[in-house]
């Protein structure tokens, strides 16, 4: 299944809102909307376009230091990966502002058992520019 940036980032920053991140986002416009709907469990598919929009934008806005990883991905594809998969993907020194990049096997166990959940998870995949 292929998905376009715009809803990687518009899903993410809705994670965001509610999760370990949140406070980067207190001062956006309407947030406490959003995460009142992300409270009562609305998925992100029953979210307005313009909701989902503003999403996005704030995504961009609080991780502006990512976006660069971003700039010719064209689109993700969605694939099942279990831990395994996980533990060799590398995240990027800018979610923990640290020098070197770090394997999400180091990543995880320091932030948290609910970022490497038990059995199979849905990550994205980056498919780049041509």
């Amino acid at each position: 299944m292929f998905v376009e940036p715009a809803e990687v980032l518009a899903r993410s920053a809705y994670s965001d809102i509610a999760g370990t991140r949140a406070a980067a986002y207190d001062a956006a416009p309407d947030i406490e909307t959003l995460r009142s709907k992300r409270r009562e469990g609305v998925v992100f598919h029953d979210l307005a376009r313009d909701e989902r929009e503003h999403l996005e934008h704030l995504c961009r806005t609080v991780r502006a230091p990512l976006m660069k990883y971003l700039d010719e991905v064209q689109q993700f594809v969605l694939k099942p990966m279990d831990r395994v998969d996980l533990a060799y993907l590398f995240v990027p020194r800018e979610v923990e502002q640290s020098d070197p990049s770090m394997s999400f096997a180091e990543y995880a166990p320091a932030n948290s058992a609910d970022r490497c959940p038990r059995g199979s998870v849905d990550a994205w995949r980056i498919q780049g520019a041509a």
